[in-house]
């Protein structure tokens, strides 16, 4: 084994004890019995593993997924499904993403090549999409150059350190304009994001939007489309307000006036 895997797995492991540590003193009593089920579990199949094709070895117990049913993160799924099929509905076969997650872009690329900017370096190769790093609030593209343009479940982060950028009150505001400088005019622009009754900013994580401030927003586009995720399903502005404007992750296709 090369002395730099022997670091990264030295530092692998410093970060699982950090976390164990943590689910210790959340949770003590749970930790200690997923534990002894955990040993319990791979004594019993270490006895049968000769009957198999596989070699077992111990790594370290995940202790908490029979309970996490991934539903924080469902949106997700939903949102990419959306966009992916607005990508197709409206025949864009060329898109500049903007940080949205690798799975979108995954899919995406199998119907058009993609320029896919973000603030971290992704190593992975994909056939059709270059990867660029650069900075939402300084796109590296000319005034209306831009045909397509999306970007998924980011620019309410923008200006809140999240990720490693630049702490600014305005960053989602900025990010808007900047998307609204590089595309052409009629051009298309996808874009998610939380939304609620009220502006809120939950710090670190995300920025919360209404309907009124989207409205002001996106002055200058037109709205296409549109979807409110909740509820494990899509729904319509009307049902969003029937529903009491619940926070949620919403779905807008405009078109730059």
């Amino acid at each position: 084994m090369s002395i730099f895997r022997k670091k990264k797995n030295l530092k692998k492991f410093k970060n699982y004890i950090k976390i164990l540590i943590k689910l210790i003193l959340r949770k003590p009593f749970t930790f200690y019995l997923e534990i002894l089920n955990f040993l319990k579990d791979y004594r019993s199949i270490k006895k049968n593993i000769s009957k198999s094709n596989f070699e077992i070895y111990p790594s370290h117990p995940y202790l908490f997924d029979k309970d996490d049913k991934g539903l924080k993160l469902e949106y997700f799924h939903f949102q990419d499904l959306w966009a992916f099929k607005t990508l197709s509905k409206n025949s864009i076969f060329e898109l500049v993403d903007i940080g949205s997650n690798l799975s979108f872009i995954t899919f995406a690329s199998s119907v058009s090549k993609i320029k896919c900017l973000d603030i971290r370096p992704h190593k992975i190769y994909l056939e059709n999409v270059d990867f660029i790093i650069g900075d939402i609030n300084k796109l590296p593209f000319n005034d209306n150059s831009v045909n397509n343009l999306s970007s998924l479940s980011v620019i309410e982060h923008i200006g809140l350190g999240r990720y490693g950028d630049n702490i600014d009150i305005f960053g989602m505001e900025k990010s808007v304009k900047e998307f609204e400088r590089v595309l052409k005019k009629n051009g298309n622009l996808i874009v998610s994001f939380p939304v609620g009754s009220k502006n809120i900013i939950e710090f670190n994580a995300h920025r919360i939007c209404n309907l009124e401030y989207i409205d002001q927003l996106f002055e200058n586009y037109i709205l296409k489309n549109e979807a409110f995720i909740y509820r494990s399903k899509y729904n319509s502005r009307e049902e969003f307000k029937k529903s009491g404007e619940p926070d949620c992750v919403a779905c807008f296709h405009f078109i730059k006036k």
